[in-house]
């Protein structure tokens, strides 16, 4: 017997179904690049009931309306105190207690990066992102753009006076910026000012968040939820905290506000971020419910 046959004879069965298979399957042909385009493509589709349940809001009001507690009642949250009102959180224990960090800021460059670090996979202890007050946020990175122009050039541009570049270099700055956290895997919350429009010819008043209205503009179409907070003194002097999640129209103006969550209420008192979340979950079970999922 020759050595090609007592190898052959060694083999065992298994072996040799497997080496028929090689010689008997063709290769599989290897996929065009529009089909691999494609296939990556799919790779981002999902079921829309199984989407990461995160919001985005924007919290607005006058001062003392209660929008960095009705924040800070959220999961795990981290507060950027970019105008230092974290001291309000010590009237609530319960808030108090609730907010892991409070991050000490120093420039809207630390902002950037911690936004930056976050969509790497740094910070997983935090759920939820306040930036407290975007519109603080913004005033300090146009303060910095116009220090840094009259450095380049002290006799063409003044050191306290913003001009059109400016301007529209704050706004592209600032929708980079909201649009970094828009994509990070956490709930995030603007906190803002309110500010009220006022139309020189009609008298039309639109009140809304302060960010300058291309950057509000921005904000407005990220955020799932615009949130308006505002507080009455009642006839014992007891002051009641309320907030709006839907627009509201009267003859003399407009308050501005949006929720994409069908069942949260118009008006809410003493609203918090964790009734928007709550709201969220049981509208997603019903669905699921209602489609036989689970």
């Amino acid at each position: 017997m020759t050595t090609t046959q007592e190898a052959k004879e060694a083999q065992s069965p298994e072996a040799v179904v497997d080496n028929l298979k090689d010689k008997e399957t063709p290769a599989k042909p290897s996929k065009t690049k529009d089909e691999q385009i494609v296939d990556r493509l799919m790779g981002y589709a999902e079921d829309p009931l199984d989407a990461i349940p995160f919001i985005k809001a924007i919290f607005y009001g006058d001062v003392g309306t209660g929008k960095t507690t009705a924040a800070c009642k959220s999961p795990d949250p981290c507060l950027w105190a970019i105008e230092r009102g974290q001291s309000s959180l010590l009237n609530d224990a319960e808030v108090l207690k609730n907010v892991k960090k409070v991050f000490r800021y120093v420039s809207v460059n630390q902002v950037e990066q911690f936004a930056d670090q976050f969509k790497k996979g740094a910070f997983p202890e935090f759920k939820t992102i306040i930036i407290d007050t975007f519109s603080e946020l913004q005033d300090d990175a146009l303060t910095n753009r116009i220090v840094q122009q009259h450095g380049l050039d002290p006799i063409e541009h003044d050191k306290y006076r913003p001009e059109g570049g400016d301007y529209q270099a704050n706004t592209e700055h600032m929708r980079r910026i909201a649009s970094a956290f828009k994509d990070v895997q956490a709930n995030v919350i603007f906190v803002c000012h309110d500010k009220d429009e006022t139309n020189e010819k009609t008298k039309f008043v639109t009140k809304r968040p302060s960010p300058t209205v291309k950057v509000a503009k921005v904000l407005n179409q990220y955020a799932d939820l615009i949130v308006y907070f505002w507080s009455l003194t009642d006839d014992k002097e007891v002051e009641h905290f309320y907030a709006r999640t839907r627009k509201k129209e009267t003859e003399r103006g407009l308050i501005i506000a949006k929720s994409r969550i069908g069942t949260l209420p118009t008006v809410v008192e003493n609203f918090n971020f964790n009734m928007a979340l709550k709201a969220k979950d049981e509208l997603i079970a019903e669905a699921k419910k209602a489609m036989g999922k689970k």
